[in-house]
């Protein structure tokens, strides 16, 4: 059961991502909004990553968007955590970051290295530099 709702609020996440992510349009014919400095976003979402790797789920739900707050609790991000992260084992390092517009916010997809494998996370910032998507592949 307790896997059953794991899996839900997962999927209620990736869904904010995608419809988010959607909702802001092309990418490719839209810049970044004045307000956000692409150097900027892409060392926060290297730190978020960092912390993800440390399990320091609280610190990541600190500093998230209080609509996201009590969906992406601690608990989920632990989960999700044990899920997937074993297999792939030791971090390496994060090896590509791209940002993108996303209406009022900014999204960075960064591809991180591990010992047995790659994930990608996809991480959503808005002006004030809190986080209002998180996503990993």
């Amino acid at each position: 059961m307790k896997k059953k709702i794991i899996a839900i609020g997962l999927a209620v996440l990736m869904l904010l991502t995608v419809l988010s992510a959607c909702s802001g349009g092309s990418a490719s014919n839209q810049e970044l909004d004045p307000a956000f400095n692409e150097d900027t976003l892409k060392q926060e979402a290297e730190r978020v990553i960092v912390e993800w790797n440390n399990q320091e789920f609280d610190a990541i739900v600190a500093e998230t968007v209080d609509n996201v707050k009590d969906k992406l609790t601690a608990d989920v991000l632990k989960d999700a955590w044990n899920q997937t992260m074993p297999k792939l084992g030791k971090f390496s390092s994060v090896k590509q970051t791209e940002t993108a517009p996303n209406n009022k916010s900014a999204l960075v997809v960064a591809v991180a290295e591990y010992e047995n494998g790659k994930a990608q996370f996809t991480i959503g910032f808005d002006q004030n530099m809190k986080i209002d998507n998180f996503f990993i592949k």
